[in-house]
């Protein structure tokens, strides 16, 4: 399974505030998102996930464009944990 994000572009209003933000993640492999305050690590996560729409590029799942998904994601706050296991295996394509 691989995931892949190439030339992820996302905007709040006119601001660009996540330029061409792109790599890939193998079966078994794990990303850190690091920084300060302000520097776009949530708006990415946001973003991958669909809750902040993307201006341009792609997100893939083993061949699955998932740059449009609508639904089967949701964002828990820190500190509240998931209310259910979920894994990317459990997702449903239209």
């Amino acid at each position: 399974m691989m995931f892949t994000v190439d030339r992820l572009n996302v905007y709040y209003g006119e601001s660009h505030v996540i330029r061409s933000a792109s790599f890939a993640l193998g079966e078994g492999e794990t990303v850190a998102f690091m920084g300060r305050n302000g520097m776009g690590k949530t708006t990415l996560l946001k973003s991958l996930i669909g809750i902040i729409p993307l201006r341009s590029g792609s997100i893939d799942l083993s061949g699955k464009d998932l740059s449009r998904i609508k639904t089967g994601f949701v964002w828990i706050a820190t500190g509240q944990g998931a209310p259910i296991d979920f894994y990317l295996d459990d997702i449903q394509y239209e």
